[in-house]
């Protein structure tokens, strides 16, 4: 990690100009202390799921990564489809072959109060940000939601324009993460109840404030007994829409006690050095590593490492040649190393997902992959084309 740039520029550049012999000492003690990038190896990618056999399954697209429960020798897995027959899909196989039994397709989540009615086609879009297994066949959904604007009335763009100091914002997408419960091992979901929503109100967004609001996947980690997880937030800042990587967090005992309730418990936003804000529209202070690929990743602990690793898609929208997935590690989960690429190529490689070689889904060791949606046949921008799952193994030095 490099020293934060404000901290070099306002105050070490401006004492080296008057106390330089000092001053330098003091800079080569903090410099020698930072830690070191972490070294690995990546292994070429390959294929397990191909567009061929998404499309024998009767599947048309997934739009999200695939998440693990490790079960005995084989696994249970998770992930979201966008077109019919939209909603989640559960699958059950080994690692090289997620997919070998499609258990569920098109399941919707029962109670999900918002719709993206301005697609054309119907769901309720609610995407698998993560799963947590809560055992018994018991497992909690992290939901990534999506509110059109559209649903908030009747009448066309243009005639709200009369009225509306942003008549763009017709088409427009509100961002929240909510919970869902499933008590059949994935079969069936009951939505529980939103968790957290940006900084930047709806109102304000909706109102005017021009920027893409997105706040990624739940990137979560396990940290003495809390949730935190980790995702994009946006505020105001001087008159413009800043954006940054944030955390938030709850007891796990509490989430898992109140979701077998049918309830959702309190999360809390990092703020200021104390865990104060509250999740929903709460402020936020934004940790040292900038924003990739609107965060859609994911997070674990590695216990080779014994740090905390994260993974994100590097870019999106951009040139082909910053379609990276990057990596980035913390002893803390506060204060992260630079961004590290681990896999690029010229496609869009994305939703990248942490996937354990051992039997704890949670924890990582000195080999673990990533798994990541290729849109194969066509380079960015464009986003939908022949996809297909690939994966590539990270080991550690």
């Amino acid at each position: 990690m490099n020293p934060p740039y404000h901290f070099v520029e306002n105050i070490i550049k401006p004492l080296l100009r008057t106390h330089r012999l000092a001053v330098a000492g003091i800079l080569a003690a903090v410099t020698s202390s930072l830690a070191a990038p972490v070294g690995f190896t990546v292994s070429p990618p390959e294929t397990v799921m191909t567009s061929a056999q998404m499309k024998e399954r009767g599947i048309r697209e997934f739009d999200t990564g695939i998440y693990m429960i490790a079960e005995r020798e084989q696994c249970k897995w998770f992930s979201t489809c966008s077109k019919t027959p939209e909603g989640q899909t559960i699958s059950v196989g080994p690692r090289d072959e997620p997919f070998s039994y499609l258990a569920e397709c098109g399941v919707q989540i029962e109670g999900l109060p918002n719709r993206r009615i301005d697609r054309d086609y119907a769901g309720n879009f609610g995407w698998f940000a993560n799963v947590y297994d809560i055992g018994n066949g018991h497992v909690l959904g992290f939901v990534h939601c999506e509110e059109s604007m559209k649903d908030r009335t009747a009448n066309s763009v243009e005639e709200r324009a009369k009225d509306h100091p942003n008549p763009a914002r017709g088409a427009g997408v509100y961002f929240r993460f909510g919970l869902a419960l499933s008590r059949d091992g994935g079969r069936h979901w009951q939505w529980l109840g939103y968790i957290l929503e940006p900084e930047l109100s709806l109102r304000d967004w909706y109102m005017g404030a021009k920027a893409n609001i997105n706040i990624g996947y739940a990137n979560y980690i396990l940290k003495d007994g809390w949730f935190q997880v980790y995702y994009r937030d946006s505020h105001w800042v001087d008159g413009v829409v800043k954006d940054g990587v944030a955390v938030m967090r709850a007891k796990v005992d509490d989430v898992v006690r109140a979701a077998e309730a049918g309830k959702v418990t309190m999360w809390h936003k990092y703020h200021d050095g104390e865990w104060s804000e509250p999740g929903l529209g709460g402020k936020f202070t934004p940790l040292n590593i900038p924003t990739r690929g609107l965060m859609h990743g994911d997070a674990a602990y590695n216990s080779y490492l014994k740090k905390y690793i994260l993974v994100t898609r590097g870019h999106k929208w951009e040139a082909v040649n910053k379609s990276e997935v990057q990596m980035t590690t913390s002893d803390d989960g506060l204060t992260w190393s630079d961004w590290q690429v681990l896999y690029q190529d010229k496609h869009l490689n994305d939703y990248p997902t942490i996937i354990t070689t051992g039997d704890n889904s949670e924890v990582t060791g000195k080999e673990f992959y990533v798994y990541y949606l290729k849109h194969h046949d066509r380079i960015m921008p464009e986003k939908f084309g022949q996809v297909r799952f690939d994966r590539v193994k990270v080991t550690l030095d």
